[in-house]
């Protein structure tokens, strides 16, 4: 399904009729207090409709399921009743298209209980110059689940949300929800979330690169929860912007894992990170690089290139940060010739695992298994890892975990290792012999 942008409605309903009409050249009008009683809309709508700035407020006591679309003219306002949802079902769609002086605003009707969200089930939204306040109610949900505009698909991703100068103020949870293929479209822009009471949004990792430009600062977590496991994994390609909050993967709900792998047979999914972009991790988290560990080509490639001035980090997302909070980078396959780390920050990693790799063991625990904050479990093409820092790893720097010769260094290049407990790298097991004894294991 595909967001249809359609054009923007006239503003004349903001006006005072017996107004002058305005020169071109002069400023628009702003918009005036509705004066009527309102309108009041019924549980269904199944026709198209047009909500009139002049019949405002535009009242929603209850739930109200849409299935054709309805068009909000500019200086329009809609009041919805606590904990009360709007639901766009296939066919349905809102278009609330207002200008930088007369805004579409959508409210609670109660000034001290918040209403729910506008939901997409087959629908979509197509939101300008419109501001959305005091919605968000969790209702039966959790923070973590909840969120004024709730973004959802069939599954497959299309461009499901629009927006164009909009402002989310207020939310009682999070300003946007998007799963299950619920995409921004291409061309949003300037979106405004503050004053949530959870994170700015919640975001499954491969729609996560349609989150716009805007800003997401002023709320009680300013971070994008980013939900990377399951169904939301990396199986396309992704970029992570830097949209000037950290990303936050995992949460009471989702397992603290960010996942890169196709689902297409004999593709590859390709995460892009930008230059700033920090990822915090929950305990137990990682990144996989593909999901099944074997030394066929990867199904996953990340791409993580910063620089001096704007590096990539992943570290904990810890209050108090410690040596193994959090599992690490993992290379699950042999690794795609599109990989890339450099000017990047691993921190915190090297948490006790039990995923065995092939470098030689190592006397002494914890951990037993060669944790590291970097690891691979097949022979890369080349040192794809530069000037990049390891800091407080609780294992190793980075785990050789393959079969065959050392030739592959990752000491060099750049790279900067401190505050780690084991190895700077590990030894990989010869083919056909023993490991070394005493096993090299550079400090």
């Amino acid at each position: 399904m595909k967001l249809t942008i359609v054009a923007l409605l006239g503003a004349a309903a903001c006006t005072d009729p017996a107004a002058t009409t305005p020169t071109p050249d002069a400023p628009a009008p702003a918009c005036t207090p509705p004066a009527g009683p309102g309108t009041t809309h019924a549980t269904t709508i199944s026709g198209p409709e047009t909500w009139t700035a002049a019949a405002s407020p535009h009242v929603i006591p209850a739930d109200l399921a849409i299935s054709a679309q309805v068009t909000i003219e500019a200086c329009a306002q809609v009041l919805i009743a606590p904990n009360t949802t709007v639901t766009l079902e296939t066919g349905g769609s809102i278009v609330a298209r207002g200008t930088a002086d007369a805004p579409v605003t959508f409210d609670r009707s109660d000034a001290t209980r918040p209403w729910a969200q506008l939901r997409t089930v087959g629908g979509t939204l197509d939101l300008s110059y419109t501001r959305l306040a005091g919605g968000g109610a969790p209702q039966n949900t959790v923070p973590d689940g909840a969120a004024v505009l709730d973004i959802r698909a069939d599954g497959t991703p299309a461009e499901i949300l629009h927006v164009d100068h909009v402002q989310i103020v207020d939310s009682a949870s999070q300003g946007i929800y998007m799963v299950s293929g619920g995409e921004l479209s291409a061309t949003s822009s300037e979106l405004v979330i503050e004053g949530a009471q959870h994170y700015p949004i919640h975001a499954a990792a491969n729609l996560a690169g349609t989150i716009p430009s805007g800003t997401y600062t002023g709320n009680a977590i300013d971070e994008i929860d980013l939900e990377g496991d399951g169904m939301s994994l990396v199986d396309r390609d992704v970029t992570l912007h830097d949209r000037g909050v950290p990303y936050h993967v995992g949460d009471p709900q989702h397992d603290a894992q960010l996942v890169i792998d196709s689902r297409q047979l004999g593709d590859v999914a390709t995460l892009t990170i930008e230059p700033n972009v920090t990822l915090r991790f929950e305990p137990g988290g990682g990144v996989y690089v593909q999901t099944a560990q074997d030394t066929d080509p990867s199904t996953g490639a990340l791409v993580a290139v910063g620089s001096a001035s704007a590096p990539i980090v992943f570290t904990s997302a810890a209050a108090s940060p410690a040596p193994g909070d959090w599992l690490g980078i993992h290379f699950n396959g042999s690794p795609d010739p599109r990989d890339a780390l450099d000017f990047v920050t691993v921190a915190y990693a090297g948490g006790a695992t039990t995923l065995e790799g092939s470098s030689c063991l190592y006397p002494g625990s914890p951990p037993p298994l060669n944790a590291a904050a970097i690891r691979m479990f097949a022979e890369p093409g080349s040192a794809f890892i530069r000037n990049t820092t390891i800091a407080s790893s609780a294992g190793h720097g980075i785990d050789r975990g393959w079969n065959g010769p050392p030739v592959v260094s990752f000491l060099g290049n750049g790279n900067q290792l401190s505050g780690v407990a084991r190895c700077q790298e590990t030894y990989p097991t010869p083919i056909g012999a023993a490991c070394p004894v005493p096993v090299p294991c550079p400090m």
